[in-house]
Parts: C-alpha cells; sequence; structure tokens
C-alpha cells in the first residue's frame, strides 16, 4: 500500500535504504539529488507518483521509462547557476552566509557575501514580476521548503527528549522588534537580558534574524551558556562602539561585523580562561542544550545583514512563509519590544493566530519597554480580547501582559503556560 502522505529521502543512501525494505510502489516518495543508475531496478517497482527532485541519471533510456511509467521528474536547476541550492537541506550559518564579506570594500563590505549574492538574485526575481522565470520562482519555493524541513529537525535536536514537536515548540519563545534599535538603546539591553534569562529557564529563543531587536535576542541567547548576568555588559561594552549596521551617511558599517565576531570569539566556545573564570563559563549546560536560538530572516529584506549571534539561520525567500513560521513555532510565547510598522503587522498575525488557536494553543503576548506604541498595541490588544473572547477562553485575558523590564518578562512567560487547544 501506497503512503497517505509524502515521504522524503535526500541522497542516494537514503535513496537505496528505501529500496533495502523493497516497496512495492513508489508513489508519493519524493527522492532528493540522489545519483541513480541502473542497478537501483526502479522500474521493477511502481513509480507512478513518484517524484524525482534534482537527481542525476546515469542511463537516458531508463528516466526515459519512469517519466513513461508516470514518475515526475525535476530537473537540477543547475543551468540558472544561482547562488544557492534550492534543494537545501540544512540551516544557514554565519559564516557561509557572511563568507565573501571584506572590511576594506567601500562603501558596502557586505556586497560580496554569499548573503548579498543570494538578496541579488532574489531581488532581480522580484523586479521581473511576474515575467520572472517559473524555474527561479519553483526554485525558491523548493528552497524554502527545505528551510522548514531543517528548521524542525533543528528543533528536534534542540530537545532531544520531548517526542512530539508541538511540546517543544512551547519551550520555544520569540521575541519581536525594530531593526532599526541601536546597540547602545536601552531596548537593546532589555532585550538581550530577557533572552539570556529566558534561555538560563530552559527557553529556545527565536527571533527574525536581522538587526535591532532581533539582533539582541540572538545576543542574550548565545549569552546565555553563561551564568553570570555581568558578561551581557561586557559584551555590549564591545558592541556598543559600532551601534548601528549604517554609518551615517547611509553606507554598511564594516565595524559592525567586526564588532561581532569579536564578541563571538571572546565568548563563544573558544573563550580564554580568564573570561570562564569572570562571567561563569556553564560547561555543563552548554553540553545540554548546544541549540540556544534559531533565526528567521527573510532575503525579502534582504539589504538588512543577518545578525551574528546564531549559527541556526532559517532564511527564506518568502516573508509571508518566514513570519508564519517565525510565530508558528513559538508555542511559548512571544515578546513584542518597540518597533515600527513590521512589529505591528506580527503583533495582529499573532493576536489573530491566538484569537482563533490556529495551530491547537493558546500563547502568552508579552509586550516590553516603556514604549507609547507598546502601550497603545497593548492596551487595543487587551480590549479587543475583553470585547470579543467568548466566556470559556476569557481566561486567555490572563495570558496577555505588559513588562517594563526583563525580570518581568520572563515572570509573565512562565507564569503564563501556553494552553492546548487541539481536544477542547
Amino acid at each position: 500500500m501506497s503512503p497517505s502522505f509524502d515521504v522524503e529521502f535526500r541522497g542516494t543512501t537514503a535513496l537505496e535504504a528505501l529500496l533495502a525494505r523493497n516497496p512495492a510502489s513508489l508513489a508519493r516518495h519524493i527522492i532528493y539529488q540522489a545519483h541513480i543508475t541502473p542497478a537501483h531496478a526502479l522500474l521493477d517497482r511502481d513509480c507512478r507518483g513518484a517524484v524525482f527532485l534534482g537527481c542525476t541519471f546515469e542511463d537516458g533510456a531508463q528516466l526515459q521509462a519512469l517519466i513513461q511509467a508516470g514518475a515526475a521528474i525535476f530537473p537540477s536547476l543547475d543551468s540558472l547557476k544561482l547562488p544557492y541550492d534550492p534543494y537545501r537541506s540544512a540551516l544557514y550559518t554565519v559564516d557561509e552566509l557572511g563568507q565573501g564579506f571584506d572590511a576594506q570594500r567601500t562603501p558596502n563590505p557586505y556586497i560580496a557575501t554569499v548573503d548579498a549574492r543570494i538578496y541579488d538574485s532574489f531581488k532581480r526575481t522580484q523586479q521581473q514580476g511576474h515575467a520572472a522565470s517559473m524555474l527561479e520562482t519553483l526554485a525558491q519555493s523548493i528552497h524554502d521548503h527545505g528551510i522548514t524541513e531543517a528548521l524542525h529537525a533543528t528543533i528536534a535536536r534542540a530537545f532531544p527528549d520531548v517526542a512530539e514537536e508541538s511540546d517543544r515548540c512551547t519551550r520555544i519563545v520569540a521575541i519581536m522588534g525594530g531593526h532599526s534599535a541601536r546597540r547602545d538603546d536601552v531596548h537593546f539591553r532589555n532585550v538581550t537580558e530577557v533572552a539570556w534569562r529566558l534561555v538560563r529557564a530552559g527557553y529556545l529563543v527565536a527571533s527574525g534574524g536581522g538587526p535591532g531587536i532581533m539582533e539582541a535576542a540572538n545576543l542574550g541567547a548565545f549569552l546565555g551558556h553563561w551564568s553570570n548576568p555581568g558578561v551581557i555588559d561586557a559584551a555590549l561594552a564591545i558592541l556598543k562602539p559600532a551601534p548601528s549596521y549604517k554609518e551615517r551617511d547611509g553606507s554598511y558599517s564594516a565595524a559592525y561585523k567586526q564588532s561581532a565576531d569579536e564578541v563571538r570569539s571572546r565568548f563563544g566556545r573558544t573563550a580564554a580562561p580568564a573570561e570562564r573564570e569572570a562571567h561563569g563559563w556553564d560547561q555543563p549546560f552548554i553540553e545540554q542544550r548546544p541549540h540556544t536560538s534559531i533565526a528567521i530572516p527573510t532575503w525579502f529584506y534582504g539589504h538588512e545583514p543577518s545578525n551574528a549571534f546564531t549559527d541556526d539561520i532559517a532564511k527564506y525567500f518568502s516573508n509571508a512563509i518566514r513570519e508564519d513560521t517565525l510565530l508558528a513555532i513559538a508555542l511559548g510565547g512571544i515578546l513584542y519590544a518597540p518597533g515600527s510598522a513590521g512589529t505591528i503587522q506580527e503583533i495582529f498575525m499573532d493576536l489573530a493566530q491566538n484569537y482563533y488557536h490556529t495551530y491547537g494553543w493558546h500563547s502568552p503576548m508579552v509586550f516590553m519597554g516603556e514604549d507609547p506604541l507598546m502601550r497603545g498595541a497593548y492596551s487595543f490588544v487587551r480590549e479587543f480580547l475583553d470585547r470579543k473572547l467568548p466566556a470559556q477562553h476569557r481566561y486567555y485575558l490572563g495570558m496577555v501582559g505588559y513588562a517594563p523590564g526583563a525580570v518581568e518578562a520572563l515572570r509573565l512567560i512562565q507564569n503564563a503556560p501556553p494552553v492546548d487547544r487541539r481536544d477542547r
């Protein structure tokens, strides 16, 4: 009997493991980037509904026979000469996206990076609109699907003792806020501290992966391997002289990346013994929690460099998928720091998802920082829920709170655990 859902196998080894089980049918099996030879004897099985993505075929006659047998073959796309792998099966890393950075290049030291070259490719597709190549549009969609798969695999590795994915996601808290917050801004420090506290309390932090509040979220999580909160100010002392990713004249700041690299070197796995003693290097914690944060940026905002404080970067072409994914995985709640229109959009998306418990859960919404915009958004959300919540859901009002600082924000998250609505 063929499976009732798509089953995906990446690479030749995975294909051979599948064939060793001797399935009678390959219907709804999706094979990625395998090198297929006549020895695989695919035609001995029912291949109707099988899909081969980016595979290579040693025998043209076998390829033709598979098509005639009802298999779908999608090409490797090498001819497009794309700066990314459409069939990607892993998240990006800081070093991978930053490869090609040149501090001596002006006015944009990022322009030759892998990150920037992919953005240029994406931007050309956007500018072409409906005239864009269907193959390239499909390549971006396949890429984003692979990123989603890799993201959930990373979440599983972060919580190896938790069997169900939704239960893992109840330990993920996302932090949203403006990309323009400077490293010397009080909100930047507050978010860094709350992210540090969240990690120390056992949560995984998720952010939009860019600069500003997003960088503060990943920075605080990166520092979560240290038990002494003094490490926050030590790191900020390095970052503050390069407060923004753009210089006053609008050019990209090489010092912005260089200072982040210094923090990564000084407070990462290669930290010197003196630093470890001064700030409480927590080796047992590191062994238990190698993953402390996830960044989920998008090339839709590709003019913003991805921040440097996580090596789990799920970067998407589609901003819509990216926004929805970021909200969907953060069942542990979302903290909102001051931002602009993008942050307001995320607040209303999150409100709708919680009101309709789209993903089967009610999750906390916490607004942070002394900011009139955040105060106004919080008041609106509270008033809306007070007017609209049905009687059996009014408990959710207690899961929406306002926190002036990091300690209060963590307390609100811990005191309002997500509520499973799937069976109610």
